[in-house]
């Protein structure tokens, strides 16, 4: 379900972050995104093949040429993840609790969410409750910027059943998710044929 914000409007990350059929319908000031403008007559264009197009840190910048310049700048750290990182080695080093609600608050205050005690009352109280919330917190504010795979390996969500189906709640790509074969990626055929101290079955890279 999307949150609202202090305004009784959805998340602006979302509207920043992915460019999606129902855009017009979740944000009624729709404005044109790139070349194109979230509408009926936009997503039912034969040619359009799939509802959804990332979004975050691309702009309208072309040249029929590549000389690698873009106008948009790399982020290597941002803040944010700063203060969410901070929250959680706080929690999870048995820090104040109130010390790290406060450090995700601020990161959600500036797109004005509410504070977690308004939509998310377990998480300030309750450790266990904070720490899955800022697993959240992290996927909606940090989404597509490549922080996903080390957070869920760092989390362990793939070293049990239970956590991966608790990340098969929201992605469907881990329907099919095997424990044990699919949480490393595979060692190149040329290494395992080359050194036969190698096994595909027993090594794998992290």
């Amino acid at each position: 379900m999307k949150e609202k914000n202090l305004n009784d409007d959805f998340d602006i990350r979302l509207r920043y972050t992915a460019f999606y059929s129902e855009q017009h319908l979740d944000f009624p000031n729709n404005e044109r995104i790139y070349v194109e403008i979230s509408n009926d007559e936009t997503w039912n264009r034969d040619n359009w093949k799939r509802p959804f197009f990332y979004r975050k840190y691309n702009s309208e910048h072309f040249r029929d040429f590549n000389d690698y310049h873009h106008p948009t700048n790399v982020r290597l750290v941002r803040f944010a993840d700063v203060l969410l990182m901070y929250a959680e080695c706080i929690a999870q080093s048995g820090g104040s609790l109130s010390d790290a609600v406060a450090h995700v608050d601020r990161v959600r205050s500036r797109v004005e969410m509410p504070a977690l005690a308004v939509n998310h009352p377990d998480a300030v109280s309750n450790r266990n409750a904070f720490v899955k919330r800022l697993q959240m917190e992290r996927a909606l504010e940090l989404a597509t910027e490549g922080h996903r795979w080390a957070d869920i390996k760092r989390w362990r969500l793939l070293d049990s059943q239970t956590g991966v189906d608790q990340l098969k709640e929201r992605d469907p790509d881990f329907n099919n998710f095997v424990i044990g074969r699919h949480d490393c990626l595979p060692v190149p055929s040329d290494e395992v044929n080359n050194n036969p101290n190698i096994s595909q079955s027993s090594d794998c890279y992290y």
